[in-house]
């Protein structure tokens, strides 16, 4: 498969960037259907279609069946596939970061009254 039909199998729909942001936010977890679509709150026959797609392309791997709180019996499970060869650039397209300085952090509270306290927290670490 080329990278020209990957890229365009991975942006085929909102559904489809919030189930890759799933994964590559829980690249060691592994997901069953009903689970995918209730974290990505992405209707089940969507999660079907999409999930396909993905496979083709190696993005995710299928799991050994897997017992969980939606499923007590035996479950396919879905995980994210380390050895998919685009993982760094989607990373950079699907979590862009652009650091705030302290000054802009500052400003940002400058009118709010006496801060005791900033805590800034979310997805800063860039590693690929």
């Amino acid at each position: 498969m080329t990278i020209s039909e990957t890229i365009g199998k991975l942006f085929g729909s909102i559904d489809r960037v919030k189930i890759l942001r799933l994964f590559m936010m829980n690249p060691g977890t592994v997901f069953t259907k009903a689970s995918i679509s209730r974290r990505s709150k992405v209707p089940l026959s969507t999660v079907n279609r999409e999930l396909r797609a993905l496979f083709e392309i190696h993005f995710i791997r299928a799991k050994v069946p897997i017992a969980t709180e939606d499923a007590p019996g035996k479950s396919k499970g879905w995980q994210f596939d380390p050895s998919f060869s685009l993982t760094a650039p989607l990373k950079a397209l699907i979590f862009p970061t652009a650091p705030f300085t302290k000054e802009e952090i500052l400003k940002k509270f400058k009118n709010t009254g006496k801060i005791k306290l900033i805590i800034v927290a979310g997805v800063l670490k860039k590693e690929l």
